[in-house]
């Protein structure tokens, strides 16, 4: 007789349960809000920029710019603002051959040309940028 040698039961072990998920809610939709601006900061925006062209036309330029540039800040929409601070990128661009500056000039005639389109200023100095064709 012959005796089989008795094998154990293979005895798998179970596989990891899986943790448990916990499942967060879906973000709310990020609803931009159009800031208004106040008639505050439109008032103080225009006062920067009549200060700023005092100091434009005494050839304070950086100190100009400062001003310019907060004015943009409180309220974008201001012409004048956009042709002073392009005169003054255009005035230091050229002396220093920046092109950058340059180029940024431009764009500031640019905009405010689209913010007043009777301002003659701000084609005459766009018309700076068209080279006329070579023959």
């Amino acid at each position: 007789m012959v005796i089989a040698p008795t094998v154990a039961p293979v005895v798998r072990p179970e596989p990891p349960k899986p943790a448990a998920v916990r499942v967060l809610p879906e973000p709310e939709p990020a609803t931009p809000q159009a800031q208004q601006p106040n008639s505050a900061d439109i008032a103080r925006a225009r006062a920067l920029v009549k200060r700023g062209e005092l100091l434009y036309r005494n050839g304070e330029y950086d100190q100009a710019e400062i001003l310019l540039k907060e004015a943009v800040t409180l309220y974008p929409f201001l012409a004048q603002t956009n042709l002073l601070l392009g005169k003054i990128f255009l005035i230091r661009g050229s002396a220093a051959r920046d092109i950058g500056l340059v180029h940024s000039a431009r764009l500031m005639f640019e905009m405010a040309r689209a913010l007043d389109s009777s301002l003659r200023e701000a084609e005459i100095l766009l018309d700076l940028f068209h080279t006329p064709p070579l023959d």
